[in-house]
């Protein structure tokens, strides 16, 4: 690896060298004519600059039976600025539209509890091409999905970072 590469980034042309090596019987590594396959593949690891690649660390990123995946794409101030590699636990929450909070009223507002979802974060939050958001992909239970999809839709979502 030339770069460091996060579990769940794609992997691009500079990411990945050519060097030759004598490997040891039973050490999976990738033939060099396998290079151009392997571009626009996640990483299935975390792959630190300067480590060899292994037939397993690039491919399609699983997904865990009874779960969906959930593109978010989220304004500043409703995504934590800390770092989220994927297999961060977090919640996505339930944001009121400003009508409904503005017909609500401060008060009763604040008595309301905001629902949210538990989620995985299964690749790190990238910058989307308008510079001012954010694009995030989640791993969330099959039954939650539809309901967290429309809600993004509407931009009606923020993310808390949980605890282990």
């Amino acid at each position: 690896m030339v770069r460091d590469v996060a579990r769940g980034e794609q992997l691009r042309s500079g990411d990945v060298g050519v060097v030759s090596i004598s490997v040891a019987e039973g050490v999976s590594t990738l033939p060099a004519s396998e290079l151009d396959r392997l571009i626009g593949r996640h990483a299935r690891v975390d792959l630190p600059a300067g480590s060899l690649l292994g037939a397993g660390s690039v491919g399609a990123l699983p997904l865990t039976p009874g779960t969906a995946r959930v593109g978010l794409r989220l304004p500043a101030g409703r995504v934590p600025t800390s770092p989220m590699p994927a297999g961060t636990r977090i919640a996505v929450v339930e944001v009121a539209e400003k009508s409904e909070a503005q017909a609500l009223g401060a008060q009763r507002e604040a008595e309301k509890a905001p629902r949210s979802t538990d989620a995985v974060v299964v690749r790190a939050p990238v910058r989307a091409e308008d510079r001012t958001s954010w694009l995030l992909d989640v791993e969330v239970s099959a039954d939650q999905a539809p309901r967290l999809a429309d809600l993004a839709s509407r931009d009606r979502v923020a993310v808390i970072v949980r605890g282990p």
